[in-house]
């Protein structure tokens, strides 16, 4: 540890080339993937003393708008305006396959189903499931008639759910390649998701800036619509079974608890710009956020992951959370879950 930095010291803020559209981090290491609007793809390694660059791929021709890592962290998939998804091999920093022309429009998000299968969504709203073994497309669905805007996989249902702009939630049965069900259309477009309450409630971000929440399997209209953000609600990440964090185009990241429903503070905010996504760090310490301003910043949330004290519970919110707004009723923390702390050597060493 370098003198002057604190235990809990965040990683410096990335600065990068252009707008960042999208980031996810590595499930096993302290690394990171961004998506520029430009087309490129910039993979850098975080630590509180200093970042570092790994490489910066320039294979897509248009605006990058998804980055993903696989769930083992071998590989990186990149989504594309120019219709290109691409897989990553991240022993070497190489693309090890693009597959061109994979969608009729641009590709708006994806999702990594298990080590065989995953999904991709478009501007158009056409859902395609992938055999990754072949590169092929193995099925196709089109519910949607405006672009899919998120997507998550609940592997114990072999659920596959994607929001998309024309305000529909839609629910894809994996296992028998088949439609499940779709919700009524929403009065606003439906942006993000999450699940928590164990599987039993999917929150979705908005245009309009509530949080639509289903109960699972009744899926024509929302049990419940929480207000509490002035702006839409971009992103959308679980905390913990009762607390999502949420992003922004006001530029703030909020914590937000869920029954009961309660704004508990505020733990970043990319001033006016609009914050495009959020993630989290394979050992839950730390929260990376992407907007407009070309940078990429890091949040301290280990006073919201770590298990704290009685005592200690309100010198640690004070110091990692801004006050919630006056409005809101809560006087206390969200849940709190053990900092899972996974030492993983660096990939990319020889590079």
């Amino acid at each position: 540890m370098q003198t002057g930095e604190t235990e809990n010291e965040p990683p410096p803020k990335i600065e990068l080339r252009s707008h960042v559209v999208d980031v996810c981090l590595h499930p096993l290491q302290s690394l990171g993937a961004a998506a520029e609007i430009d087309g490129a793809v910039s993979i850098f390694e975080y630590a509180a003393h200093g970042n570092r660059d790994i490489v910066r791929l320039t294979n897509h021709t248009d605006s990058c708008r998804t980055v993903t890592f696989s769930a083992d962290g071998k590989y990186l998939f990149t989504g594309s305006l120019d219709q290109s998804i691409s897989i990553v091999d991240c022993a070497s920093g190489q693309v090890m396959a693009q597959m061109n022309n994979s969608h009729s429009a641009g590709i708006s998000c994806m999702c990594i189903l298990d080590e065989v299968m995953a999904a991709s969504g478009d501007d158009e709203g056409w859902v395609k499931l992938w055999d990754l073994r072949t590169q092929s497309p193995v099925k196709s669905f089109k519910e949607s008639e405006d672009y899919i805007s998120d997507m998550l996989w609940e592997p114990d249902s072999s659920m596959l759910l994607t929001t998309s702009g024309d305000g529909l939630l839609s629910v894809f049965d994996i296992a028998g390649k088949k439609m499940d069900t779709v919700s009524d259309y929403m009065d606003e477009e439906l942006l993000s998701l999450t699940v928590i309450k164990g599987g039993k409630k999917v929150v979705c971000g908005t245009q309009e800036g509530v949080l639509d929440i289903f109960t699972w399997g009744i899926w024509a209209d929302v049990a419940d619509r929480v207000p509490g953000h002035p702006n839409s609600v971009e992103t959308i990440i679980k905390l913990d079974e009762d607390t999502v964090l949420t992003g922004s185009s006001d530029g703030l990241i909020r914590v937000m608890q869920i029954y009961p429903n309660k704004l508990l503070g505020v733990i970043g905010d990319h001033d006016e710009f609009p914050i495009e996504k959020i993630a989290m760090s394979h050992d839950r310490a730390l929260v990376a956020s992407c907007s407009h301003d070309n940078t990429v910043q890091f949040w301290d949330i280990q006073f919201l992951t770590n298990d704290k004290d009685d005592d200690d519970e309100p010198e640690s919110q004070s110091k990692g959370m801004k006050e919630a707004d006056e409005d809101s009723s809560s006087d206390e923390g969200p849940p709190t879950t053990a900092s899972q702390n996974l030492a993983q050597p660096s990939f990319f060493e020889d590079l």
